[in-house]
């Protein structure tokens, strides 16, 4: 384990030696946000969760 001082937080950093994952939460493509909340960081001591709704990007036409 590592901690960083950053401005008006501590950092601390680990290294993942094992993970376990309920069955139906995690995709071919990771974690299945419908599902579960990750926390995001942002500036300071604000964080944001991600929200589960889904925004499909239109095709392109040809």
């Amino acid at each position: 384990m590592s901690k960083l001082d950053v401005g008006e937080v501590r950092v601390y950093v680990f290294e993942v030696l094992k993970i376990r994952v309920l069955e139906g939460y995690v995709t071919e493509y990771g974690p299945d946000l419908r599902k579960t909340n990750i926390l995001l960081h942002g500036i300071g001591r604000v964080f944001y969760k991600v929200d589960p709704k889904a925004i499909y990007a239109k095709k392109p036409q040809t």
